[in-house]
């Protein structure tokens, strides 16, 4: 007679490690941005992703020092479930400290790695971004995730000091100067191609 399986016969903080993380069904959901509405407490999952989610395998590039990259990360515990109501209903961690035993297609009880992928609660492949997660806390004390934003803001810093020093040369080389806001084209399109039409009759650019 076949041994009972060990989800069934013990506790989540009796499971060893190799138990443990064999749980996961590697549906994604740990590892996307996730907002939590301040009225109704509901917890919705985004596409953007955390950077070491390989949505392909739906699995982390680099579990083991994964904290090092991304500081941030939650470690699951059996002891911090219970305070951690972002993990989606699905989950079998969540389920089993919930007593409700693992879903159908869980990889545990079809032998088949790929069962989850092929059901249809697979969050991962739709996920499209890889930026960094960071944390923030809303003003009501909740909390919230949002995407690093450093890079974005570094582009537009390159590209506002590309245009002023546009601006500058062009004034250095005796190129008119133009009222900016007097022509209908945009600032960058003046800088670049020196065109002003004027947005009204009369009006003049200076010299």
């Amino acid at each position: 007679m076949d041994a009972a399986p060990f989800w069934t016969t013990k506790s989540l903080s009796e499971m060893n490690d190799e138990e443990w993380e064999s749980l996961c069904d590697r549906c994604g959901k740990c590892c996307v941005l996730k907002i939590e509405d301040a009225d109704t407490g509901e917890i919705h999952y985004t596409d953007v992703a955390c950077q070491l989610l390989d949505c392909g395998k739906a699995t982390c590039v680099n579990y083991a020092e994964r904290k090092q990259t991304v500081p941030d990360c939650v470690s699951l515990t059996p002891e911090n479930l219970s305070s951690l109501q972002w993990m989606p209903g699905s989950c079998a961690y969540r389920r089993l400290f919930e007593g409700r035993g693992l879903p159908e297609w869980h990889p545990l009880l079809t032998n088949d790695p790929d069962s989850t992928r092929k059901s249809p609660l697979v969050y991962c492949p739709r996920a499209r971004s890889r930026q960094p997660i960071l944390s923030i806390i809303l003003p009501n004390g909740r909390r919230t995730e949002r995407p690093d934003m450093s890079r974005t803001w570094w582009i537009m810093l390159i590209l506002l000091t590309l245009l002023a020093t546009l601006t500058i040369f062009n004034s250095e080389m005796g190129g008119p100067k133009k009222t900016w806001h007097l022509c209908k084209e945009s600032l960058v399109t003046q800088v670049f191609t020196g065109a002003c039409t004027l947005r009204f009759e009369g009006e003049t650019t200076g010299s």
